[in-house]
């Protein structure tokens, strides 16, 4: 199963310094020849009889694997994780050893239930130098409550506040956003940034971490680390 998984790597930049901080892994898979999304991959497989849960592991582990093969500076892998993942027993094997250079992207398209259980997981893994990510900020159920409930690390800020960020109004959400991290000390990644303009805007506004096309697009780890 786990040599028809492509784990991908896009990188987040510190773009005041023009360094790496750290890339987010994503997957795709091959069936029959053909090369899917993730999402797509995760679906037939699913139809096909392979355990989903089972799945959803191999991919996080293979990319956590291979990035750590292949650093050796202080960048962070960025994983995505839906929270209902946390509570999965096969959970803390995958994160078990290198916890400081893991960051768990908290991604969800349906509203859920911050539990004490999570909040236990979440604890005991950032104590064993764990970071979390909130993702796609601003966008559906991803909200201040999970601020409150999770104490995220990083917040990256939806690519859609990017696409008009011509407008007054785009632009004071953004500016609102770094105030609240600043004054909650959390870093803000803004994703999608995709020409010069727009990361040019970005800095004016005081953006310092930026994700997108125009910075790197996702690649094998072999294409970043040789």
């Amino acid at each position: 199963m786990e040599d028809k998984i492509i784990s991908l790597f896009q990188p987040i930049l510190d773009c005041w310094k023009g360094t790496v901080i750290g890339y987010e892994a994503t997957t795709k898979g091959e069936i029959d020849g053909k090369i899917y999304s993730f999402e797509d991959y995760y679906h037939m497989a699913v139809e096909r009889g392979i355990d989903g849960s089972k799945l959803d592991r191999i991919s996080r582990a293979k990319s956590i694997r291979e990035f750590l093969s292949k650093t050796n500076g202080n960048e962070r892998v960025f994983v995505n994780l839906a929270p209902l993942s946390i509570d999965d027993a096969w959970f803390m094997d995958d994160l078990f050893e290198n916890m400081d250079k893991i960051v768990l992207e908290i991604t969800e398209n349906n509203k859920f239930t911050v539990t004490q259980g999570i909040l236990k997981r979440m604890e005991t893994l950032k104590d064993k130098g764990l970071k979390i990510a909130l993702d796609d900020f601003g966008k559906e159920y991803s909200n201040f409550k999970l601020v409150l409930d999770l104490e995220p690390d990083y917040i990256k800020l939806d690519k859609d506040f990017v696409k008009d960020l011509e407008s007054t109004h785009s632009k004071n959400i953004i500016k609102g956003m770094l105030d609240f991290t600043r004054q909650t000390n959390i870093s803000l990644i803004v994703e999608g940034v995709e020409t010069e303009e727009q990361k040019e805007i970005l800095l004016d506004i005081g953006v310092r971490y930026m994700q997108g096309y125009l910075l790197g697009k996702p690649k094998t780890i072999e294409n970043y680390f040789r």
